[in-house]
């Protein structure tokens, strides 16, 4: 018995070993085991076991544990089916970085006696849950008979592994590459994902946004940083993301790119370089779960590293009426070559929205051949009443021939030429600041702030921020 009980604890060194060198959740220093089955290290770190306290003294022991590990002895009562076991194991977290819970596994080795009787199963609680740093959790496993099982055999000896993973961003879903994996993720904060493109294929990542409210506007804060890549010069690619309804699972058809049509409200982040940048793009929640879809079409077709971090997601409140609706905010661009021939407008430039809170808007706009509008409600006016609205406008362009300015009237723009004259509030000055404020009169209850944009040179890529907007009735 005693050679038995030596190889028994001889056979746990070795899964240790090997469990803590597949999981590799922290090294193995100053391990000591005793024939007695006690483990001893000091100092422990990382994730570990720190108690287990079970319903049935008589009827379980624990023989060791260290880190996640848990060697133990069950004994269910012989031609009971309803008999069971319940141990509370206690996990301690001592990184700075949060876990979560996978459940519990051991090897199904023959040679290795790590679970002897599979007359007796289990099951456990916490699946899924984070272990946030310095948190203890607390599982719950429930030992018991099999459905169908041998009730004569009623003893199990295991040595378990409650296993915790770093990848806590569950649902994340990658179309299109070559392959891909993630190397780490937090919780909807920060993911770091291993990737090789393909060419001719338009790469997507789907990154779920769980338990948004419906019709609210939020605010997504970002960093990224794609390492060992560059940008391919194909004007018809994308690097870039939005927020949608629905994973984009389409990395065959060019149609499938995260671009905006400039006809329909929506938000954008998009770049011309894999620098690492800090941005933050809007979406108005229309499911409780939506879709943050990184389209990296046009990232160069070899092996890189592509890393979100800081990321944040903030409600902006609806202001009280009235107010100026930006998050509604629409924009009319049509591109001729001559006559009604339309072009097609590359997407190495775009027009889109940025991002937009109730007091501050940004556009990115590709100025084409003919003009540009943009329509942004105004609501709960009173028809006869007089207002204006203060602002200020940074626009990062070069001025063409024609006029770039802005006008309040009662429905959008969308088509035409010139509108505003000088007569209205023009800009002139160009990539920096300008404070200004336009007045006018209600003759509805929803108007719309047009900004034409007909004085931004041709075919550049333009950004125009409004900010410190303020609408005050008089």
């Amino acid at each position: 018995m005693k050679n038995m009980k030596n190889k028994r604890y001889f056979i746990m060194i070795i899964i240790i070993i090997s469990l803590f060198l597949s999981v590799g959740f922290s090294s193995i220093n100053a391990i000591t085991l005793d024939i007695k089955g006690q483990a001893n290290a000091n100092p422990q770190d990382g994730i570990f076991i720190v108690d287990v306290i079970n319903n049935d003294i008589d009827n379980y022991k624990t023989n060791s544990m260290y880190q996640t590990l848990l060697d133990g002895k069950v004994i269910l009562e012989k031609n009971n089916n309803n008999s069971t076991i319940t141990i509370n194991t206690y996990i301690y977290n001592s990184y700075s970085e949060q876990y979560i819970f996978k459940g519990i596994e051991y090897s199904n080795d023959p040679n290795l006696n790590t679970y002897d009787n599979t007359n007796i199963t289990f099951e456990c609680d916490k699946v899924g849950e984070i272990i946030y740093p310095g948190e203890t959790m607390i599982i719950t496993t429930t030992f018991k008979f099999k459905e169908s099982a041998n009730l004569e055999e009623n003893i199990l000896n295991f040595l378990l592994n409650y296993k915790f993973e770093k990848n806590t961003w569950d649902g994340v879903t990658l179309y299109g590459f070559d392959n891909a994996s993630i190397i780490t993720s937090q919780n909807e904060q920060s993911i770091s994902i291993d990737y090789t493109n393909v060419g001719g294929q338009y790469e997507k990542i789907n990154l779920p946004l769980r338990n948004l409210e419906i019709g609210q506007l939020y605010q997504l804060t970002f960093s990224v940083s794609n390492t060992n890549t560059i940008i391919s010069t194909n004007s018809t690619l994308i690097y870039g993301c939005t927020v949608m309804d629905t994973p984009n699972t389409n990395y065959t058809n060019s149609k499938a790119l995260i671009v905006y049509d400039g006809y329909n409200n929506g938000f954008m982040w998009k770049s011309i370089t894999t620098d690492d940048a800090t941005a933050t793009i809007s979406f108005i929640a229309t499911k409780e779960t939506m879709y943050w879809i990184w389209d990296l079409s046009k990232v160069s077709d070899k092996n890189a590293t592509f890393n979100l971090s800081n990321v944040s997601i903030a409600k902006s409140p609806k202001p009280s009426s009235p107010y100026i609706d930006l998050p509604n905010t629409t924009i009319y661009q049509k591109e001729y070559l001559s006559g009604d021939q339309e072009a097609t407008l590359t997407l190495d430039q775009g027009t889109f929205l940025v991002k937009a809170s109730y007091d501050d808007l940004v556009v990115r706009l590709q100025s084409a051949g003919g003009y540009e509008f943009v329509n942004i409600p105004i609501v709960g006016l009173t028809s006869g009443k007089s207002y204006t609205i203060n602002f200020t406008n940074n626009t990062t362009a070069s001025a063409s021939s024609h006029k770039y300015g802005t006008l309040v009237q009662a429905s959008k723009q969308e088509g035409g030429n010139q509108l505003v004259t000088d007569s209205n509030f023009i800009i002139t000055e160009f990539n920096k600041p300008v404070s200004g404020s336009v007045t006018f009169t209600a003759t509805n209850s929803t108007m719309y702030w047009v900004w034409d944009c007909g004085g931004i040179k041709d075919y550049m890529w333009t950004t125009i921020n409004l900010y410190d907007i303020k609408l005050i009735a008089n």
